[in-house]
């Protein structure tokens, strides 16, 4: 004989909001209020008792008991604490990217103009010449003699080492 089940339970111990807990002979469903089907779970063999709804665990959070002519069977309430800590970065994190997105198209609103490309390559330039003057240089030496430089033997490179270049490519 099989003992379908249609009650009302809470979720957590001690709590005022109430779901329904409604079991057939193989399945059985946690329905909200509102008619929504939170979860269902496979029974094991069809009931011979009504489910009960209890905290076995003694976790807070209420567990539900399957009587079946085969054995007892307890399903257990697990909690997911990952969930809400990852919606919550993941929130954050957009937040964070709408801020940075308004504030970098705010700023180019307002800022100075864009250089053009010219002007880009002489504060490179200048930029290089700041920092490693020797390199930039001998770089630009390379580019404007259409590809060939000359060095003196005996004169060292940019890391202290003594050279032996001759008329040609610099190495």
């Amino acid at each position: 004989m099989v003992v379908p089940t249609l009650r009302a339970f809470s979720l957590r111990a001690h709590d005022s909001q109430q779901m329904i807990l409604a079991a057939g002979d193989q399945e059985a469903a946690v329905i909200s209020p509102g008619g929504s089907v939170q979860t269902s779970f496979d029974l094991p063999a069809p009931p011979t008792h009504a489910l009960i709804c209890e905290d076995f665990t003694n976790d807070g959070l209420v567990d539900v008991i399957v009587v079946t002519s085969n054995g007892v069977y307890g399903f257990v309430q697990t909690r997911s604490p990952g969930a809400l800590f990852f919606s919550t970065l993941v929130g954050c994190l957009l937040i964070v990217m709408g801020v940075i997105f308004v504030t970098q198209h705010i700023n180019s609103i307002k800022g100075k103009p864009r250089a053009s490309s010219g002007q880009l390559i002489k504060e490179m330039r200048d930029h290089c010449r700041e920092f490693r003057p020797g390199l930039w240089s001998w770089m630009y030496r390379l580019s404007s003699s259409q590809g060939t430089s000359e060095r003196a033997v005996g004169q060292k490179d940019r890391k202290g080492h003594p050279s032996s270049t001759k008329k040609g490519l610099a190495i």
